[in-house]
C-alpha cells in the first residue's frame, strides 16, 4: 500500500493518533446508523436528508461567526461597514 503525503511527513505518533481518531469517528457513525436506520426510525433517504441539513446548519452557524469576526475587525480598523454594527442586541 502506498503511503499518503500525510504519512510521508508526519511523525509516526501523529499518524497513530490520527488513525485512532478515524476509528473513533467510524465507530460513532456506526452507532448513529444503527440507532436510526437499522432500527427503522428513518429511511435511508431521510437519513441522508438529515445529514445534509445538519451540515448546512453547521455551515450557516460558522458563517455567522465569521460575520461577527469580520464586523469586529472592521470596527477595530475604523472601517465602519454599517451603523448597525454597534448594535449589541444583534437586531
Amino acid at each position: 500500500m502506498a503511503s499518503s503525503n500525510f504519512e510521508d511527513h508526519a511523525p509516526s505518533s501523529d499518524i497513530r493518533t490520527h488513525m485512532k481518531d478515524l476509528d473513533q469517528c467510524t465507530a460513532e457513525i456506526l452507532e448513529v446508523i444503527s440507532g436510526w436506520i437499522e432500527e427503522d426510525r428513518v429511511t435511508p433517504g431521510e437519513f441522508i436528508s438529515c445529514m445534509k441539513k445538519a451540515l448546512s446548519q453547521t455551515s450557516t452557524w460558522h458563517k455567522s461567526r465569521l460575520d461577527l469576526i469580520q464586523d469586529t475587525e472592521a470596527l477595530i480598523s475604523g472601517i465602519g461597514r454599517a451603523p448597525q454594527l454597534l448594535n449589541e442586541n444583534g437586531n
